[in-house]
């Protein structure tokens, strides 16, 4: 199917599918619905490049907007509370491997050689006189 579109309209595809954020039982349907209504406007149009899809569905956004309207808004909100969870998880993850990186490697390579030097005193009982 992708080697039927232009360069442009694959760019048009990618763009928009990364703008359709919704959980993942809606979106392998909405993405198999848009490829297949973009694939059916080629068809009927063989020669239609990006401006023409555009016309016809509009841009990205607004194309996006429209299959994500038909995903029930609570299961929206629920999907990205749950995106932002996982990010805020993973920063904090990575934030904390930085950091115990950071203070292993300070102090793998500032080392202080301690060196310990005995010193024995000695008192020699002479007779003083």
């Amino acid at each position: 199917m992708r080697n039927h579109y232009n360069k442009d309209i694959r760019k048009y595809i990618r763009t928009t599918k990364r703008l359709i954020a919704c959980p993942r039982k809606y979106r392998r349907k909405i993405l198999d619905d848009m490829e297949r209504d973009i694939k059916q406007f080629i068809k009927e149009n063989p020669s239609a490049g990006r401006p023409e899809v555009v016309g016809y569905f509009d841009t990205p956004e607004k194309l996006a907007q429209t299959y994500l309207d038909s995903v029930p808004h609570e299961e929206l909100v629920k999907h990205k509370y749950k995106r932002r969870y996982r990010f805020t998880i993973s920063l904090i993850v990575l934030i904390a491997c930085f950091i115990i990186i950071s203070i292993f490697l300070y102090y793998k390579f500032n080392e202080r050689e301690v060196i310990y030097v005995e010193e024995k005193i000695e008192i020699l009982d002479e007779d003083i006189e």
